[in-house]
Protein backbone atom coordinates (compact mmCIF):
# COMPACT_ATOMS: atom_id res chain seq x y z
CA UNK A 1 0.00 0.00 0.00
CA UNK A 2 1.25 3.65 -1.04
CA UNK A 3 2.01 6.15 2.21
CA UNK A 4 3.69 8.95 2.89
CA UNK A 5 6.02 9.01 5.50
CA UNK A 6 6.31 12.12 7.31
CA UNK A 7 10.06 13.27 8.89
CA UNK A 8 10.96 15.34 11.79
CA UNK A 9 10.28 14.81 15.53
CA UNK A 10 7.20 13.67 17.58
CA UNK A 11 5.79 17.33 18.22
CA UNK A 12 6.16 18.56 14.51
CA UNK A 13 4.03 15.01 13.82
CA UNK A 14 1.97 15.58 15.99
CA UNK A 15 0.92 19.33 15.20
CA UNK A 16 0.92 18.52 11.55
CA UNK A 17 -2.09 16.08 11.56
CA UNK A 18 -3.82 17.82 14.04
CA UNK A 19 -3.63 20.67 11.26
CA UNK A 20 -4.59 18.03 8.90
CA UNK A 21 -7.87 16.90 11.70
CA UNK A 22 -8.69 20.84 11.76
CA UNK A 23 -8.77 21.23 8.13
CA UNK A 24 -11.21 18.23 8.07
CA UNK A 25 -9.21 15.85 6.31
CA UNK A 26 -10.28 12.33 8.11
CA UNK A 27 -9.33 10.97 10.24
CA UNK A 28 -9.34 7.11 8.67
CA UNK A 29 -8.01 8.70 6.04
CA UNK A 30 -4.56 10.12 7.48
CA UNK A 31 -4.52 6.50 9.34
CA UNK A 32 -4.38 4.90 5.82
CA UNK A 33 -1.96 7.34 4.55
CA UNK A 34 0.57 8.93 6.65
CA UNK A 35 3.42 7.22 9.05
CA UNK A 36 4.96 9.36 11.21
CA UNK A 37 7.92 10.09 12.45
CA UNK A 38 9.15 7.47 9.59
CA UNK A 39 11.61 5.04 11.07
CA UNK A 40 12.64 2.71 13.48
CA UNK A 41 13.37 3.92 16.90
CA UNK A 42 16.88 2.41 17.05
CA UNK A 43 17.98 5.53 18.71
CA UNK A 44 19.07 7.54 15.28
CA UNK A 45 20.49 10.85 15.75
CA UNK A 46 22.73 11.37 12.61
CA UNK A 47 21.37 11.86 9.26
CA UNK A 48 23.34 8.36 7.96
CA UNK A 49 21.36 6.38 11.15
CA UNK A 50 17.76 8.15 10.17
CA UNK A 51 18.19 7.23 7.25
CA UNK A 52 19.69 3.27 8.03
CA UNK A 53 16.19 3.60 10.12
CA UNK A 54 14.10 4.82 7.64
CA UNK A 55 15.10 2.07 5.10
CA UNK A 56 14.80 -0.12 7.72
CA UNK A 57 11.27 0.37 8.36
CA UNK A 58 10.37 0.41 4.78
CA UNK A 59 11.88 -3.11 4.28
CA UNK A 60 9.78 -4.77 7.29
CA UNK A 61 6.87 -2.96 5.43
CA UNK A 62 7.51 -4.17 2.04
CA UNK A 63 8.24 -7.92 3.74
CA UNK A 64 5.00 -7.50 6.04
CA UNK A 65 6.72 -8.02 8.88
CA UNK A 66 6.96 -6.66 12.78
CA UNK A 67 10.65 -5.56 13.01
CA UNK A 68 12.37 -7.53 15.81
CA UNK A 69 15.66 -8.08 17.47
CA UNK A 70 17.60 -12.07 15.64
CA UNK A 71 19.22 -12.68 19.09
CA UNK A 72 18.60 -16.16 20.24
CA UNK A 73 21.33 -16.03 22.84
CA UNK A 74 19.14 -15.56 25.77
CA UNK A 75 17.07 -18.86 24.55
CA UNK A 76 20.47 -20.67 24.04
CA UNK A 77 21.34 -20.31 27.59
CA UNK A 78 18.39 -20.49 29.50
CA UNK A 79 16.16 -23.34 27.21
CA UNK A 80 15.22 -25.92 29.43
Amino acid sequence: SLFVGLLGSRRKVTEFVKRLVNEGIDKETIVKYLRGPIGLDIGAKTPEEIALSIVAELIALIKGVEPKSLNIIPKLIFQK
